[in-house]
Parts: structure tokens; C-alpha cells; sequence
């Protein structure tokens, strides 16, 4: 793929990047909506849509934010990126697609816990109730199916390493982190410094490698779920 990047990544007047974007979102959702209704690929047909539509709605974010400061296209970039070490997880270890589903799994009981540490612990209102109701929904499943949900999840770097790109988080990853934290340079550059053309182009240039990365990977993936389950059913019947 990396040889005919120059087919998908567009440089130049936003008119022509935003064409480009566009057409890059319809391909991710066309993708997705086609793996989505193969419900006989279990997991995949599950994970495999809801990664390509995040990357997705990135590249929408990234269409929408010509006139907004710069850390909201570097939040689309990384998290972008972030997706892309997911895919190369779940498309090289089948037993990612359910580790990554009890990662949402606790994702939601920590947001639970949270929401409920907001509350007035004297008082018993509705909201309350419904979360607790909620948490107990979440045990009786996994209990229910014998599963045990992710509570503790790799952080990035680990992740970045597993799927082998641990050179790419520790140059690319580091740019686009000192534009979504509170960092000196976010904070204290000058707005020429800090939102340059120059800056602007990396972002949208890498947002779309890792989107095309994206869709090449799990269209490979699935077309070869397709192979193997076509092959089994023959030599089966």
C-alpha cells in the first residue's frame, strides 16, 4: 500500500482536500456497512465496522476544522494513529476482537463509577438508581458468559509496541501529544509558531496515511476470512 499512498493522500487547496477526505470517509463507511452484515465472521463482523467507522468520523473532523485551532485537527490525527495500532492488533490476533471488546466493556463501568462519585452519596435520586441498575446489567452479562472485563487496559506505548510501531509513537505520536495536552507549547508558542502551515500539512498528510492503513488492513483481513470460510464450507460439504 505504501507504494501508491500518493493515489489517496491529497495535499493543496482545502477544496481539493476536502474532496479527497470525503471520498476517504465514504470508502471507511462503505466498508464498514458491508463487514458489518457478515454476522457469521462473529467478533470481526462487530469490531472490524466500529474501527473503520472511528476512523471515519477523524477524517469528518478533520474536513470540519479548517477555521479551528490546531489541536483539533492533532486530536484527529492521533487518534487516527491510536485506531490504526488497534487495527493492526485485531487484523494479526484473532483473540484482540474480544480483549478489545471487555477493554469497552470496563470502559463503561469506569465511566459508571464516575459518574456515580459526582453524585451526593446522601441522596438517592433516580440518576443514581439507574446507573447502579446499569453496573449490575454489566456483571450479570459477564458473569452470564463466564467473561471478565478489561479494567486496566495496555496504555498506547505498550500497544504501539505490540503491533510493531513503537518507532512511530515515539516521533509521531510525542508531535501531536504536545497539541492535545496542556503542554509549554501548546500553551506559550505564538499562534505562528504554534498553528504554521507547516504543522497543518503533517497533521492532514499523516491523518490520511493512517486512515488508508486503516481500510487496507482490515479489507485484507476480511478478504481473508472470506477465503478460509469459503474453503472450510467446501471441503466440509
Amino acid at each position: 500500500m505504501s507504494a501508491r499512498l500518493g493515489d489517496y493522500i491529497q495535499e493543496g487547496n482545502l477544496a481539493d482536500l476536502s474532496a479527497a477526505l470525503r471520498k476517504q470517509i465514504e470508502s471507511l463507511e462503505e466498508k464498514a456497512s458491508e463487514i458489518w452484515k457478515q454476522t457469521h465472521l462473529g467478533d470481526a463482523c462487530r469490531v472490524f465496522p466500529a474501527l473503520l467507522r472511528c476512523t471515519a468520523r477523524q477524517l469528518l473532523i478533520l474536513d470540519k476544522c479548517h477555521d479551528l485551532p490546531v489541536e483539533v485537527a492533532a486530536g484527529a490525527c492521533r487518534t487516527t494513529f491510536e485506531t490504526n495500532i488497534r487495527v493492526r492488533l485485531a487484523t494479526t490476533d484473532p483473540a484482540y476482537l474480544m480483549k478489545f471488546q471487555l477493554e469497552f466493556v470496563g470502559d463503561e463501568q469506569s465511566l459508571i463509577n464516575a459518574f456515580i462519585k459526582l453524585a451526593d452519596p446522601s441522596t438517592n435520586s433516580p440518576a443514581r438508581a439507574t446507573l447502579d441498575k446499569r453496573l449490575q446489567e454489566i456483571e450479570a452479562v459477564l458473569n452470564r458468559r463466564g467473561l471478565v472485563s478489561v479494567n486496566r487496559p495496555p496504555n498506547v506505548s505498550d500497544n504501539a509496541k505490540s503491533a510493531g510501531v513503537l518507532s512511530e509513537y515515539d516521533s509521531m505520536y510525542r508531535f501531536y501529544s504536545k497539541y492535545v495536552h496542556a503542554s509549554g507549547w501548546l500553551v506559550l508558542a505564538t499562534d505562528e509558531r504554534r498553528d504554521s502551515d507547516d504543522h497543518r500539512k503533517i497533521l492532514q498528510v499523516m491523518t490520511q496515511v493512517y486512515a488508508v492503513d486503516t481500510l487496507s488492513r482490515i479489507s485484507k483481513a476480511y478478504e481473508q476470512m472470506r477465503v478460509r470460510l469459503a474453503s472450510s464450507l467446501s471441503t466440509n460439504g
